[in-house]
Order: structure tokens, then C-alpha cells, then sequence
């Protein structure tokens, strides 16, 4: 096993035990700026203990990238705790991200029936 995969299984089980908590399937998406200030494109919406994507804006990176979806809980941007974060702290902390790697982790819980995501408890 290479050292890289072994590295991120190590992270991933950190960030299972810490969110454990949570149900669905934890995700961490690496999403890259074409350009710096480039917007990440998507809305939250969410009360002091969960924040979830209400909307992805087609201009954005995270549209581009593809993986990151509406109803998926954030719970970290680049090692920020966004778990526990008024939206519009949350908001701000997103906005002053100013790397072009930008590290995003989420909790998913999805169910698929006949190919469209239908997302558990929020539609």
C-alpha cells in the first residue's frame, strides 16, 4: 500500500470517529481553482449545528467539479470546523477562502430512486 492511500485512510477514519454522530456517507472533495477569486458557486442554508448546499450555481467550481451536491451537509472547508457555524459565518469563512485547492468535507445521505437523487429529510 503506498503511503498516500494509507495517509488518507488514516484521515478519513479521524474525521469518521469525530462526526460519527452523523448519519450517511462521509466525502471529502478536493476542488481546484482555475483562478484565484474564482467563486466556489453554491448556497447554504442551515441553523447553528448543520449547514447544508441549497443551491449550486452552474458558473461555479463547485458545479464544474461535479461532486459536491445540493443537500449534502458541509462540515469543513480546508481544515475550518463549519459543523457548528451560523450560516453567515460559514458564509464569510467560504468567501475569505483564498487558495485555489480547496479542501471540502461533507456528509451525504442520499437515496436514488429511478436515477435522480432524492435527498433523505430535505425535499
Amino acid at each position: 500500500m503506498s503511503n498516500k492511500y494509507y495517509c488518507v485512510g488514516v484521515i478519513i477514519e479521524k474525521l469518521r470517529r469525530k462526526y460519527r454522530s452523523l448519519k450517511g456517507e462521509l466525502h471529502i472533495v478536493e476542488l481546484k481553482r482555475t483562478t484565484r477569486g474564482e467563486k466556489l458557486g453554491m448556497d447554504l442554508i442551515g441553523d447553528n449545528s448543520n449547514l447544508y448546499v441549497s443551491n449550486i450555481n452552474n458558473e461555479g467550481v463547485v458545479a464544474q467539479d461535479g461532486r459536491i451536491k445540493i443537500g449534502d451537509q458541509i462540515l469543513e472547508v480546508n481544515g475550518e470546523i463549519l459543523h457548528s457555524q451560523p450560516v453567515p459565518n460559514a458564509s464569510n469563512i467560504l468567501a475569505s477562502i483564498n487558495t485555489n485547492t480547496i479542501k471540502v468535507v461533507i456528509v451525504r445521505s442520499v437515496m436514488y430512486k429511478n436515477g435522480a437523487g432524492v435527498v433523505s429529510g430535505y425535499m
